[in-house]
């Protein structure tokens, strides 16, 4: 049997490594109803596994799982840091200041530019859209 050795140079190793890292980097902007800028970026898996461990119980809760998981997109409102929540309350205050209009900009954004979440679909459902 024939051996196959393929060498690649520094800058043909670290391509993909760099294409990897700009995905994962990449933001959009979105614009609410009210007029708000809001930037979102993929949230990695470590993420969702936080927001379902801070959930608790409550993360059995399909329609509930459906409006709070876009949210985890959220870097920004307007150019002020959104961090994500490490608790109920901090998750509940986010909710509270996209209000409806950002939750359905968020939910639009992640449908146009990336990947949907598992529960998208039952999101806008719960919007009444």
């Amino acid at each position: 049997m024939a051996k196959v050795t393929v060498k690649h140079s520094a800058a043909q190793a670290a391509a993909p490594a760099a294409s990897l890292q700009a995905r994962l980097d990449r933001t959009v902007e979105v614009t609410d109803a009210l007029g708000r800028t809001l930037t979102l970026k993929k949230p990695g898996v470590l993420d969702q596994l936080h927001l379902i461990e801070t959930l608790g119980a409550t993360a059995k809760n399909d329609m509930y799982l459906n409006i709070v998981v876009p949210i985890l997109y959220v870097v920004a409102i307007d150019g002020d840091t959104v961090y994500k929540p490490a608790s109920k309350r901090e998750l509940e205050a986010i909710v509270q200041r996209l209000d409806e209009d950002g939750l359905q900009a968020v939910a639009k954004g992640v449908e146009e530019h990336f990947a949907a979440p598992a529960g998208e679909a039952g999101f806008k459902e719960a919007l009444g859209n």
